[in-house]
């Protein structure tokens, strides 16, 4: 979830995100999470919970994207019909200076 719901966004990228973390949680609820001594209970639930709270993070995202949500001033949705960003952004994929514009 880091770099797909991080600062740069990418309509795609956050799709795959969401698919991955639902496929994540659905394993870690079907196969369980391995604990070693009674002391990594603890970690093992917070592992669960967090992984369940990106679905919900994720999907918000996803959610606000599709209804047209944009650039907010902690982060750049990347897309064709917005404006031009700064040249020394870089593409979350690539690494490259990023070739797209923001979304308004």
């Amino acid at each position: 979830m880091g770099l797909d719901g991080g600062h740069i966004r990418k309509m795609g990228n956050a799709q795959k995100a969401l698919k991955k973390a639902v496929e994540f949680y659905k394993d870690i609820c079907e196969n369980g999470l391995k604990i070693e001594s009674s002391s990594d209970t603890l970690t093992v639930v917070q592992a669960q919970h967090l992984a369940f709270a990106s679905i919900g993070y994720l999907k918000a995202i996803v959610q606000f994207l599709k209804d047209g949500g944009g650039s907010r001033g902690s982060y750049l949705v990347l897309a064709a019909d917005g404006v031009e960003v700064h040249p020394d952004v870089k593409d979350p994929d690539t690494g490259e200076n990023v070739e797209v514009f923001a979304g308004k």
